[in-house]
Formats: structure tokens, sequence, C-alpha cells
């Protein structure tokens, strides 16, 4: 078992989502209740769960966000800021005790460096804003 890889628990997905459809949240709510992950790595594999099923959340968020009309902002897309009506932050951050960040931005400016990539998203009436190196930035 690799404890830093939550693919390997994907056949049990279903099963976890399920319960926590029920109410339960708190990892100590699962044990015992995915007979297949019993067993002395049953907290590990609990936690393992837990990252992949927030990873499918924030995956359902970003296409429901790109149904709803948002585009992905990519090198070239504006000059050095750009006005949008609604702007999301999305930074992927996989690890075993974390799952990536989401920020939606209502009414904000991109601000792009000289190479044309998103640096920086700014809220209206704001003179600072959020990190937007390293991230997804998806406008609309």
């Amino acid at each position: 078992m690799d404890k830093y890889d939550p693919e390997q628990v994907r056949p049990y997905l279903a099963q976890y989502s399920e319960l926590r459809e029920r109410g339960l949240r708190y990892n100590d709510q699962f044990k015992g209740k995915i007979p297949e992950i019993a067993g002395p790595d049953e907290d590990r594999l609990i936690y393992l769960l837990s990252n992949l099923w927030s990873i499918e959340q924030e995956k359902r968020r970003i296409a429901d966000a790109k149904a709803a009309g948002f585009r992905r902002i990519r090198s070239g897309d504006g000059g050095s800021t750009k006005r949008f009506a609604e702007v999301i932050l999305y930074r992927p951050k996989y690890y075993v005790g974390g799952t990536g960040e989401i920020v939606t931005v209502p009414s904000a400016r991109v601000r792009f460096d000289a190479s044309g990539e998103p640096v920086a998203v700014i809220p209206k009436g704001k003179r600072n804003g959020y990190d937007a190196r390293g991230a997804e930035v998806f406008a609309r």
C-alpha cells in the first residue's frame, strides 16, 4: 500500500460518498462501515478516501464552472490587466493532509506578467488581491 496515493482507494469511493450523503463527516465515523478496507490500515485508507472525495468535489466544481461559461485564462489573453464579471482561482495542491483551493471572486481584474501569464486576481474596489502564480484561472 502506498500511503500517499489516494487513487488506490477509488474502488471504495462510491461507498464512502454514500456514507457522506448519510451525514458522516469525521474519519472515525467511517470505521467499520466499509468492510473491504477493514484492518490495520483502515485509518489511513479512510484518510485517503477523504482526500480523494475532496479532489473529486473540486473537479466537479470546475466542470460546473466551465458548463456555466467560464473559460481558462491563459497567457496572451490580456494586456497588463483585464476585467471580468467573475473569476475563479483554482490551485490544485494534492498531498496527504490537504487538497486544493478554489476561490470565486465576483467583478475582478486579472493582472498579467510580461509573458502574459496571470499573476494576480484583484476584487473590485481593492488594491491587493489573490496570488495567481501557479494557479489555474477561469473567468467569464
